[in-house]
């Protein structure tokens, strides 16, 4: 069961990276009215998806 949430942590920390990123390509690039609390919101849901699969991978590479 801990295996398992381990997984579904990881696969929530993948999906927010991916979208955070994509969000903040969207508003950087396209979008018409820009909205500073928007980039900022979209920047910390990648900075948090990305660090907590950082963190993965440095204790699963023994880092």
């Amino acid at each position: 069961m801990e295996k398992a949430f381990k997984l579904l942590n990881l696969a929530m920390s993948a999906l927010m990276a991916v979208a955070g990123l994509a969000s903040l390509i969207f508003f950087l690039f396209f979008a018409k009215e820009l909205e500073w609390w928007k980039i900022v919101f979209t920047a910390l849901v990648f900075a948090v998806g990305a660090f907590d699969l950082w963190k993965y991978y440095k204790q699963k590479s023994g880092i």
